[in-house]
């Protein structure tokens, strides 16, 4: 009888914190057990962190560094097998890892990779699965780049890390066994605005002038792309739609650390006034606002039922603080002039429906197309951010990413059939 007591009240105590704790997922998500699961391990991840810190182990940023990654890969890396050699390698002065699939040419094809992870968090070990797979669905070398994070290093250094590793496959590629005249970039979120920020960097005329070859294509997963509106439908609609993952004042709290501040300063007071648009002046409304003009996005994600407060005040402290950040287009890409965008390198664009910077996606898609450049859109309407990470060593893996990498990587072989002039 005292054994049916325990297994009762365990089951009640289980519940209880379950009900409390739990959060919901929307009820058309791809797989919602699987998304359920994974927004629990990434909220619990995230509390974690804040606990040990608070009782005086670590620091924020690394305990919060050390629980995602163990989230994500469990510990569980890629290594040199019958079908890929992946090395981890030294090159510009920054750690790549590289995946080379068997069997490939002599001289192969690349995709140069910029993890995600809000510029502050993760790195190739915990993308090993996605760049592996990657690689082996396009049959092309894949160079994970672990570029310096911030708050430590800010902006530019990660965005130069990136470039200097580009620079370096496009002009001494053959040295690793690749065709550097089928190179490209991509990324995911924060990789996402760097690769577009690198696609940007290297249509300059000074890359021309070093005679270096052009990119011949860029990857962008749900890209961070601009910071002139947190108050687009995808960031008030999707607000609470996966809460333990992103949140409204996800992507300004990110982009705050980017710029070198500090996480406590940049999640209590930096964020929730970005989140409100209290750092864009009028004179930036006028010159970029036709950029996130609602009106852009398709007419079904135009009006939403949530709504936010439109009675917060103009911040000139702040606005000082982020002017030179919403005037540069390689940490803005969207500010990007026409004429820079037009020489960009053919695109896919990947969103997803439940992501709070799904309409920064569509919005890059819009003004690319617009300057001339090919783009794919690919978008996932059950999807939500990051499910592309997701290992495929975890019961939490979805078919429709695999299916989004098989996308990706036929629009890329595409591209790089076709002559190269």
């Amino acid at each position: 009888m005292g054994g049916v007591k325990i297994i009762i009240t365990t089951a009640l105590i289980v519940l209880t914190l379950g009900y409390i704790f739990y959060l919901p997922v929307p009820a058309d998500v791809d797989d919602p057990l699987k998304a359920s699961i994974f927004q629990q391990q990434a909220d619990w991840s995230i509390k974690l962190a804040l606990l040990s810190w608070k009782i005086g182990f670590g620091d924020i940023i690394n305990n919060t560094r050390s629980m995602l990654t163990f989230m994500v890969t469990f510990g569980i890396t890629s290594s040199s097998n019958e079908e890929m050699e992946v090395r981890d390698e030294t090159i510009a002065g920054v750690r790549v890892r590289i995946y080379r699939p068997v069997g490939v040419k002599r001289f192969a094809p690349a995709l140069i990779y910029f993890h995600g992870g809000g510029w502050i968090a993760l790195s190739p070990e915990v993308y090993d699965s996605s760049t592996y797979e990657m690689a082996r669905m396009g049959k092309v070398v894949v160079i994970s780049v672990d570029y310096r994070l911030a708050p430590e290093n800010p902006y530019p250094a990660g965005f130069e890390d990136c470039v200097a590793v580009t620079a370096y496959i496009l002009q001494h590629g053959h040295k690793n066994g690749i065709d550097t005249s089928k190179v490209g970039i991509g990324g995911d979120s924060a990789g996402g605005n760097l690769a577009a920020a690198v696609a940007l960097k290297f249509t300059e005329d000074t890359m021309v002038a070093k005679n270096l070859p052009k990119l011949r294509f860029q990857v962008l997963i749900y890209p961070v792309v601009q910071m002139h509106d947190f108050q687009l439908p995808s960031s008030v609609s999707n607000d609470l739609a996966m809460r333990g993952v992103l949140r409204r004042w996800s992507a300004p709290l990110c982009l705050a650390c980017y710029m070198g501040y500090d996480i406590v300063t940049s999640y209590s007071y930096l964020a929730p006034q970005m989140s409100d648009n209290r750092h864009v002046s009028d004179g930036i409304k006028a010159k970029y606002g036709h950029l996130v003009d609602h009106a852009l996005l398709p007419e079904k994600y135009r009006n939403t039922s949530a709504k936010v407060s439109s009675s917060a005040t103009f911040n000139a402290t702040l606005f000082g603080m982020m002017a030179s950040y919403m005037t540069d287009p390689y940490f803005s890409p969207i500010t990007a002039p026409t004429g820079m965008l037009a020489k960009s390198p053919p695109a896919i664009i990947v969103s997803v429906e439940y992501d709070v910077i799904r309409d920064d996606a569509i919005l890059y898609k819009h003004h690319l197309e617009k300057a001339g450049v090919r783009v794919k859109h690919y978008h996932l309407e059950r999807g939500y951010h990051p499910m592309m990470i997701l290992s495929p060593f975890s019961f939490l893996r979805h078919g429709s990413a695999v299916k989004t990498y098989e996308a990706m990587m036929s629009f890329v072989n595409e591209i790089l059939a076709e002559e190269y002039n």
